[in-house]
């Protein structure tokens, strides 16, 4: 908070001529000074002996620590986000809606990228916080920063604003009757996340704020370690939940197989259109301007089979019975190794 400079002004004269900091304290309260203002006021001079007032180090802002608190803040709010999409996704599989079309492929991905932001995410900000802390102890002036009041306080705002939306929200649904497991848990979620956040910064402030920086060890400092283990926590189930690498990859090389299966079924129906019969291979596909492209899990089999059907066969590496993408046509339901697909050519519409 900017102090008043006439305010400054009084309270350097009333020291230079050895009023004490109680009167002058009394006598600007009954002016009308705020208690918050006149502490300010009064903590700009050093409390000594000497012949004028000697002030303080005064708190001055640097690209550093503009820098450093900007990236720090901005790691809080990704941890933050990322902690609950992971959670959600956890409360989404444990609790499947059938309302809900999202499929295990888009969960997987939301996954794997809340995790890895998290796992590059909060590492940083802890070691930005100890760093800034060890800052802070070392020279405790830095607390008056205005850079560092304003991101605080605007983390609050954010906080107390989320808070509030997310019991808007409880309780629209309560009033409409559409109240489920799985949306409390969310709601607890955000309200667990955001209230957290919110402690903890008020507390800070108000240690701050009323100079019980010593009380810092018990309060704020209990919530850290609280957010720290449950992050952890949740970035362990996510790793779980990912499942290896090696697995994974097998899934998204299967799912090209079947993208390129489509894109062939539908180059033939193309094929068929324009020349009233099936290729002879889909070699010669290339030539009606639909290529393929390279397979990456082993070579497409195409075979005629009679003038109005075929049969595209590839190898996959897993069963899709575990990953079935409810949004696409569950004809590509395929096992684990060599599977085969018989189609018929569909109309298609006139160039």
């Amino acid at each position: 908070m900017a102090t008043n400079n006439e305010l400054l002004g009084f309270v350097r004269e009333a020291l230079a001529r050895g009023a004490t900091r109680p009167q002058i304290q009394d006598a600007l309260a009954r002016a009308g000074w705020s208690a918050e203002v006149i502490g300010d006021a009064l903590g700009t001079y050093a409390d000594c002996d000497f012949a004028v007032p000697v002030p303080k180090p005064r708190a001055y802002l640097s690209a550093r620590e503009a820098f450093t608190y900007l990236l720090l803040f901005g790691l809080l709010y990704l941890t933050a986000y990322n902690s609950g999409v992971l959670i959600f996704e956890y409360i989404n599989r444990a609790l499947p809606d059938v309302a809900d079309w999202a499929d295990t492929e888009y969960s997987r991905a939301a996954i794997r990228w809340a995790l890895s932001s998290l796992v590059v995410a909060f590492p940083v900000f802890l070691y930005l916080s100890m760093q800034v802390e060890r800052g802070l102890r070392r020279d405790p002036v830095k607390r008056r920063s205005n850079m560092r009041r304003w991101l605080m306080y605007l983390t609050v705002f954010v906080a107390a604003s989320v808070l509030i939306g997310d019991f808007i929200t409880l309780v629209y649904n309560v009033l409409g009757g559409e109240v489920t497991s799985r949306f409390v848990l969310k709601v607890l979620t955000i309200a667990t996340i955001a209230g957290t956040v919110f402690a903890y910064y008020v507390g800070d402030l108000k240690l701050e704020e009323t100079a019980k920086l010593a009380e810092r060890r018990s309060w704020p400092t209990a919530i850290a370690r609280f957010a720290i283990v449950a992050v952890a926590v949740v970035v362990t189930g996510g790793f779980i939940a990912a499942g290896p690498p090696s697995i994974e990859r097998a899934r998204r090389l299967d799912a090209r197989a079947v993208e390129d299966l489509q894109g062939i079924a539908s180059a033939i129906n193309v094929y068929v259109h324009r020349h009233g019969k099936l290729p002879e291979s889909i070699d010669v596909l290339a030539g009606e301007s639909i290529a393929r492209a390279e397979p990456f899990a082993g070579p497409y089999d195409y075979r005629v089979k009679g003038e109005a059907a075929y049969e595209l066969c590839a190898t996959f590496q897993r069963d899709s019975s575990e990953s079935v993408n409810r949004r696409t046509n569950e004809f590509w339901v395929h096992g684990a190794g060599r599977q085969c697909f018989e189609l018929q050519p569909k109309a298609v519409q006139p160039d």
